[in-house]
């Protein structure tokens, strides 16, 4: 049973990588990732090199601390690129209008319809700007409502 132990090919690694990402998908973590990468990357040394079986268990204690300290320290960027925790902006198209710049087809007291490079959307000037009727002609996106996109004035600029 030992020597099973000692001798274990580079796809066991692999198998077992894979087998923690899948554990990964089915859980709302993500704990499981980082040792998942850390044993496909000792699969992948294995492939490269003939490791006794306490260098692969080492290297995979090691390659398990440094992934999941980078994963730590990436993983909040990346949330942010997407919108931050729990607020995904992939799937919702009003939250990826953030920030855009929009053109005011009609208002009419605090909400009215703009134009979002080249689609229509309902909007609504957020609570402390509310402009004199008719000054309105650009707003840009701060947040969302659902659909309902929470806009701001920009100040009027005439190209010359």
């Amino acid at each position: 049973m030992l020597e099973l132990l000692t001798d274990l090919s580079p796809w066991v690694w692999i198998t077992l990588g894979f087998l923690l990402g899948i554990v990964e998908l089915l859980l709302p973590t993500t704990i499981f990732i980082w040792p998942a990468l850390a044993a496909i990357l000792v699969g992948v040394v294995l492939f490269l090199s003939n490791l006794l079986f306490w260098y692969q268990i080492l290297l995979f204690l090691v390659l398990t601390v440094i992934t999941t300290l980078l994963g730590r320290y990436f993983y909040p960027k990346f949330e942010k690129v997407f919108g931050g925790k729990n607020q995904s902006v992939l799937n919702n198209p009003s939250k990826r209008n953030i920030g855009k710049v929009g053109t005011v087809v009609s208002l009419e007291e605090d909400e009215g319809i703009g134009l979002f490079e080249g689609v229509r959307w309902h909007f609504r000037l957020r609570e402390d700007t509310i402009p004199a009727k008719g000054s309105v002609k650009k707003v840009k996106v701060v947040d969302s409502d659902g659909y309902l996109l929470i806009v701001e004035p920009l100040p009027d600029q005439e190209s010359h």
